[in-house]
């Protein structure tokens, strides 16, 4: 066995993956968890191929994380330019995901969600449609908070002709949030939890804690936490201060989404405020932390440099 397996796997993945037809599973999946389909799908298929092993069950997470991560090297480039700062976003990138594996290389959706998150991005990025589209629709069915960042994206093409494709997504995601509610679940038991909400100041802060690093949940102790989350949350706020064209664009995304699962959670049964789920957004904050320290590096660089030449000056008239 490669790991020791968590209880979310034993539980909210495992059986799903076990049972004898397709239709079964989908049909548990909408009355017992309200889970997206997608993954489950895509599992249930595998397992039958590669077995049950764990790491046969966990290497799908581990390639949608890889081929995540050269999505976002795409977005560097793009946004970039090729520049200097593809450098700047690769080391955050990797830095970033080093943090995240104990969430995404799981056999969970995850790694599917920061794979269809990356790619969702990158088309945006690069006005390429129609695969937008179809990521978002992959992303939606994949898990349900994409729907908050589909929402993001729909209200910056609101203006456009192009925002009647958002269509398809939110149709997709009705028929099956209908057919989850034709087999009695209301929405309570989501992931298994009742009435789950950030009303004390602790649930209100662990999931930006540990999204950021301070403090990793029911894991060895991190550490590094407050020196890692320190950093990581300083490099968020410069990217987000001295943000411009996409990067600014990324930054109103995470705040956005923040606020709206936030509100959700108030509203929802069941808590949707929790770390894992802002692997939707996890692309976006890569880009506004590399930017943060783009920034950092550029203005010390200016600052020495400058002494430099001052320097020089002073030597010269003397």
């Amino acid at each position: 066995m490669l790991r020791a397996l968590e209880v979310d796997e034993i539980y909210f993945s495992i059986p799903y993956f076990k049972l004898p037809s397709i239709f079964l599973m989908l049909i548990s999946l909408a009355r017992d968890v309200f889970n997206m389909p997608i993954y489950y799908l895509f599992m249930w298929v595998w397992v039958r191929i590669f077995g049950f092993g764990n790491f046969a069950m966990i290497f799908p997470s581990i390639a949608t994380t890889i081929c995540g991560a050269v999505f976002m090297v795409l977005i560097a480039q793009k946004i970039s330019g090729g520049g200097a700062l593809k450098y700047i976003f690769l080391i955050l990138i990797f830095s970033s995901l080093f943090l995240w594996v104990y969430i995404i290389i799981t056999i969970r959706p995850y790694g599917f969600v920061f794979l269809f998150s990356s790619a969702t991005f990158y088309f945006w990025t690069t006005k390429r449609r129609k695969m937008f589209i179809l990521f978002l629709t992959l992303s939606i069915l994949t898990h349900w908070c994409f729907a908050f960042l589909a929402l993001f994206y729909a209200l910056l093409d609101i203006r456009k002709r192009e925002i009647l494709h958002y269509s398809i997504p939110f149709l997709l995601l009705l028929i099956w949030t209908t057919f989850c509610a034709t087999q009695g679940n209301s929405g309570t038991r989501v992931y298994g939890f009742d009435n789950e909400s950030p009303t004390t100041a602790e649930n209100f802060f662990a999931p930006i804690s540990e999204m950021f690093g301070f403090n990793i949940k029911g894991r060895p102790p991190w550490k590094y936490g407050f020196l890692y989350g320190t950093i990581s949350l300083f490099l968020f706020v410069v990217g987000c201060v001295f943000s411009r064209g996409y990067v600014r664009l990324s930054a109103f995304a995470c705040l956005f989404f923040w606020v709206v699962v936030l509100l959700s959670s108030f509203i929802m049964p069941a808590s949707l405020y929790r770390a894992r789920y802002f692997a939707v957004i996890l692309p976006q904050v890569i880009i506004v932390m590399g930017f943060g320290l783009y920034k950092i590096l550029i203005f010390g660089y200016n600052k020495i440099n400058g002494a430099r030449i001052k320097c020089r000056r002073t030597t010269v008239q003397h």
